[in-house]
């Protein structure tokens, strides 16, 4: 059942503000009001040029230089905000603070201190905080995700993922944090747990003050493991991952939206010692080679599905898929992340005793948005 329909016809609607108006903000917008019942009131951007290209580019939206001013001015209930990654908290607290829901880009935070403080404070207000991960909302990784609770791949053995792109280049956070804050997400997502250990490598090749590659490993409990590496300097655009379990495996390609998703009947069979074979190689493992299957899935419109989802919350008072917990979470392994290739790729310990998290207030759904 379609959820935003049903909804549409027995609630007010949702009227968003959305602050940050540079690559990604104006499709917020749009993917905002592909939702029936759910309208962008008001936009911001301190930059002048800025507002100017989006007025040309979406005529009739109000616009403002600063979320002070819309706050001032406007009337909404939710703000989306894709600011620079050093003003998160800032502008994400200036939300809460002024008693609005918040949808904030990924990363949650520039680090897990903020994060928290982030959660607590919606938490405390009975506000709904979500974080931007929007590859959850790709309909190839959901599908992905059934494969694998279903148990049609076995026990997972690991997870390698790349995301490379020539550009875009930023300077608010290195390519660790801008990238690999996706696959996080995804493995944590997937495994349906936290790392214990991670490993990390980066590296300055345009000799900016941010990395521009870095490759890590991630150790999750029951000996799986997750891989990555991003880059601003590749050639081709990528975004492929494999899962690899003991019966069969996967791949995902978002560069192919139509037929994402590729499973493969092959595997890895370690004999039994009680088990009679002709050769040593024979004897310790038995290799099967079966078909391979396309099936059908798309993977849709993640924005939209992403943008529809935190409308659907606001409405119901159900919890995000990516609240701000998952939000805390991925900062809190990008720090550990980060902390690895400063130490020369190091393995940091990621120990329950040592994990920031939000306090069981911040774990009580919010209320539903009165109609």
């Amino acid at each position: 059942m379609d959820i935003s329909k049903t909804l549409s016809s027995q609630a007010k609607p949702v009227r968003a503000c959305v602050v940050g108006l540079g690559h990604w903000g104006p499709n917020l917008v749009r993917a905002i009001e592909r939702h029936p019942n759910a309208k962008v009131v008001v936009a911001a951007d301190a930059s002048p040029e800025r507002r100017a290209l989006v007025a040309q580019r979406i005529p009739g939206l109000f616009l403002e230089s600063s979320l002070a001013d819309c706050l001032k001015k406007y009337d909404f209930d939710a703000v989306f905000v894709a600011v620079p990654t050093e003003f998160h908290f800032q502008v994400g607290m200036q939300v809460l603070e002024a008693g609005k829901h918040l949808f904030i880009e990924k990363p949650l935070a520039s680090n897990s201190q903020e994060a928290l403080e982030l959660c607590e404070e919606a938490a405390r207000r009975n506000l709904q905080l979500m974080t931007g991960q929007i590859f959850l909302y790709n309909g190839g990784i959901t599908a992905m995700k059934k494969y694998v609770d279903s148990g049609e791949l076995g026990n997972l053995f690991y997870i390698n993922a790349n995301r490379t792109n020539l550009g875009p280049l930023r300077s608010d956070v290195n390519a660790l944090w801008d990238l690999a804050s996706h696959d996080i997400a995804i493995f944590n997502y997937i495994f349906g747990a936290l790392p214990m250990q991670v490993t990390c490598s980066a590296y300055h090749l345009l000799g900016r003050p941010v990395e521009d590659i870095a490759q890590g490993t991630l150790l999750y409990p029951g000996n799986r493991v997750a891989a990555f590496f991003v880059s601003w300097l590749d050639p081709q655009k990528k975004r492929d991952i494999t899962v690899v379990g003991d019966r069969k495996m996967l791949t995902f390609d978002d560069m192919r939206p139509e037929r994402p998703i590729k499973i493969f009947d092959k595997g890895v069979t370690v004999s039994r010692p009680d088990e009679y074979h002709d050769t040593f190689h024979n004897f310790r493992m038995a290799i099967r080679e079966g078909q391979s299957i396309e099936p059908e899935v798309t993977t849709g419109e993640p924005l939209v599905n992403e943008c529809s989802h935190f409308i659907d919350c606001i409405l119901t008072g159900n919890r995000p898929l990516t609240d701000g917990q998952l939000g805390l979470d991925v900062v809190r392994v990008l720090e550990a992340l980060t902390r690895s290739f400063h130490e020369n790729g190091k393995p940091v310990s990621m120990w329950q005793r040592d994990r920031a998290s939000a306090s069981p207030a911040a774990q009580i759904q919010p209320a539903a948005r009165p109609n």
